[in-house]
């Protein structure tokens, strides 16, 4: 009687035990962001840059190849918050809104309930309701830093809703190293009180969204790396991109001088204004390397060398995370993914003298470039380098805009084999569904107003697998595309916002237009693109 009175005991204590194992096993979550990275800049994807926490990540996990994002920051960051397109909350001030829906919910308080702690890192820039932080998002711990032009002596950031001090120069602050130090710190103190439940952090990275700045002794690295001008480094990139197994199928994309910066003075005269501020005549439009004078290549080459630098200050903050996982033996547990919530940046300074009793905008032509007192960005050549093989930087939704380099791993839960690529077709929207599903949770909406997520799992992909998507949409600053199935159509308001229509599985780089040729299929993508955008139009407020 009693050996069977025990074996009951131990039963039951073995079913109930059941939900708190399977609940053991879900993964940790860590999605790291970088703003403003182009797709070629990891090493994994080409580069020069020395980035050996994401490459090893890489080849731990899997490359995707053909994951988007929404052009821009604050539509990206929102689509990954809410689970929606921006077009569809009300989310992009550049469709002339601003009144946000009311029927979010933000990505923390969906997880909360399954069990998840939430921690927040760095740029928020999220515009959705309730979403004015990352704190008051619903993050157990938040740590917030407005983008601005002080990456040294920030006018902006706060621990958990208290805003705190400024920091001055000898502070030796830089904002991504507090950054990385402040999710070190969340993440200890969960393994210390919090280590029997799961964690979601978003690690949020500024850089390398300009202006170009870097710790000295980062920039210092890259010193003649970029001598050979954007034109090598764009052909390396690519050749790199075959080597390490990108589709051989790609070409690289040719340049177009005739796309200008986004910010660029439109006249002679203003840009001449500019390059007196700057100290430097700077260059607006593709130029062939070998045609600038030996002294405006060094000024240029310096650029660049400011922004690897950002790209490998902000790998070696991931690696301090990696680490501390390791450290709890929570690293092959945590789903960690990576990508860059738009291309690489075409944008041209405007320094103004005016400001510099506020030091916002102000640059210093006889200050150390990179430092604070500094005010630089890439511009159209190199980012069309960083962006390789593909068309375009961000803003835009050619290729060159949308595409971000996507790195995951997760030992236990990735079916495809370590090093490999995923040419699954996904995007931001995308993450919501996953991680509800990671979660235990259901995978919609808790508000009765909310329309469906637009997104789809991702675990397919994990498997080898497609996601499912029948379409993806994209609207921004007077850019719109549409993809379905192998086709595209995109429209640019540089282009007078005429429809191009490209084949993707042939033509990835978007260099053979066949609107002329299938005029038809450009209609009927054309009309489909009307049919979205005038329904998430009328979801996020925008139509009737």
């Amino acid at each position: 009687m009693k050996k069977h009175f025990a074996l009951v005991v131990m039963l039951t204590l073995w079913l109930l035990a059941g939900p708190l194992r399977a609940a053991d096993k879900r993964p940790n979550i860590l999605l790291i962001i970088a703003d403003d990275l182009g797709f070629s800049d990891p090493g994994c994807y080409g580069s020069e840059i020395h980035t050996p926490n994401l490459d090893r990540l890489a080849a731990e996990g899997t490359r995707f190849t053909r994951f988007y994002n929404c052009a821009r920051c604050w539509p990206t960051r929102t689509s990954i918050m809410t689970g929606y397109y921006a077009t569809q909350t009300g989310a992009d001030p550049n469709l002339g809104n601003g009144n946000y829906v009311d029927w979010t919910t933000p990505l923390p308080q969906m997880l909360e309930p399954h069990g998840y702690r939430t921690y927040h890192s760095g740029k928020w820039h999220v515009q959705a309701t309730g979403c004015l932080s990352a704190h008051s998002a619903g993050f157990d711990r938040a740590y917030d830093e407005a983008q601005g032009w002080l990456y040294y002596t920030p006018f902006y950031h706060a621990l958990d809703g208290e805003m705190l001090p400024q920091p001055s120069l000898e502070d030796d602050y830089f904002m991504d190293r507090a950054i990385g130090t402040r999710m070190v710190e969340f993440l200890e103190q969960h393994f210390d009180e919090h280590s029997d439940r799961p964690f979601f952090a978003y690690l949020s990275f500024l850089g390398p969204h300009y202006p170009l700045k870097a710790p000295e002794e980062f920039v210092d690295k890259y010193e003649g790396v970029y001598d050979e001008g954007w034109d090598a480094i764009r052909r390396r990139r690519f050749e790199r991109q075959r080597e390490l197994g990108f589709p051989s199928d790609w070409e690289p994309a040719a340049p177009e001088p005739h796309v200008i910066s986004e910010h660029s003075p439109q006249t002679d005269a203003a840009r001449g204004e500019q390059n007196e501020k700057l100290g430097f005549e700077d260059v607006y439009r593709y130029t062939p390397w070998d045609s600038l004078s030996p002294e405006r290549q060094r000024q240029q080459a310096d650029k660049m060398e400011i922004h690897a630098a950002m790209v490998d200050h902000l790998d070696h903050q991931i690696g301090r995370v990696l680490t501390l996982l390791e450290q709890n033996d929570a690293l092959d547990n945590t789903l960690v993914m990576f990508l860059s919530d738009n291309g690489a940046d075409s944008t041209q300074m405007y320094p103004d003298q005016q400001m510099k009793a506020e030091q916002l905008y102000y640059h210093d032509p006889e200050a150390r470039w990179g430092s604070e007192y500094t005010v630089l960005a890439l511009g159209p050549a190199w980012s069309s380098a960083c962006n390789t093989p593909f068309r375009r930087h961000k803003i835009w939704t050619h290729e060159g805009g949308i595409a971000t380099p996507l790195i995951v791993r997760w030992p236990e839960g990735l079916e495809v084999e370590a090093g490999s690529f995923v040419h699954a077709r996904g995007h931001v929207i995308d993450f919501m569904p996953t991680f509800l599903e990671l979660a235990g949770g259901a995978v919609r909406p808790p508000a009765e107003a909310a329309p469906p997520f637009p997104g789809r799992s991702m675990l397919p992909a994990f498997r080898g697998e497609p996601i499912g998507h029948e379409v993806l949409y994209f609207k921004h600053a007077g850019n719109r595309a549409l993809i379905k199935g192998e086709w595209k159509v995109v429209s640019a308001a540089i282009d007078e916002n005429e429809w191009e229509l490209y084949h993707l599985a042939e033509d990835r780089t978007e260099m053979h237009n066949l609107r002329s040729s299938h005029f038809e299929k450009l209609r009927e993508l054309v009309l489909e693109w009307h049919e979205i955008d005038n329904r998430y139009g009328r979801q996020g407020g925008y139509t009737k």
